[in-house]
């Protein structure tokens, strides 16, 4: 596939959109971010969950 017809990967994502991309529930994704296994930043009081820190959480996990 052409570079040009990849698709864009955002760097952010919402808490919402960010739990349904590891599947997991919001509960669940504030407690990852608690116990520091993931990473958000903050703006204007709107958190955003950093997608590297995300797929780097995934990489911990056993394969099924």
């Amino acid at each position: 596939m052409p570079r040009s017809q990849l698709p864009a990967v955002p760097l952010y994502l919402t808490p919402h959109k960010a739990a349904d991309h590891i599947g997991v529930g919001r509960t669940r994704l504030l407690a990852l971010l608690k116990a520091g296994k993931i990473k958000a930043k903050l703006d204007n009081g709107r958190r955003y969950f950093l997608m590297a820190s995300l797929v780097k959480y995934m990489d911990t996990l056993a394969d099924a």
